[in-house]
């Protein structure tokens, strides 16, 4: 039997722009349907060739398509289905301190001091 996996969630918003994907030496992708959180995002995309565990480089535009409103940032897809994919988002500098926080706990649980203390 399986069981209901619940997951901590911040609020979603509806997307309101764009939001393009890109990836190295693959075509760039679209999505203007979809919901945000502070978390990360869920898009519908129809046709696409996303595998789960893939780092992808995310941009949301915002509706009125100026610079200023162009945020920028890395997504790891977590889930596909038929409606689309989900991603976690990191700015940059957040997932630098992520994957570096596993080196770091490390150190902090052998007695040491990690480089954010």
């Amino acid at each position: 039997m399986a069981k209901n996996v619940q997951y901590p969630r911040s609020p979603r918003r509806p997307l309101d722009g764009e939001v393009i994907i890109k990836r190295p030496g693959k075509p760039t992708l679209k999505a203007r349907q979809g919901n945000i959180s502070d978390g990360g995002l869920f898009l519908h995309l129809e046709d696409h060739d996303l595998q789960k565990g893939r780092r992808v480089d995310v941009i949301i535009v915002r509706e009125n398509g100026t610079v200023r409103d162009m945020q920028r940032m890395t997504g790891i897809v977590i889930r596909i289905d038929p409606n689309g994919v989900a991603l976690v988002t990191y700015k940059s500098g957040e997932l630098k301190r992520q994957l570096g926080g596993q080196d770091n706990e490390a150190v902090a649980s052998s007695g040491g001091q990690s480089e954010t203390s």
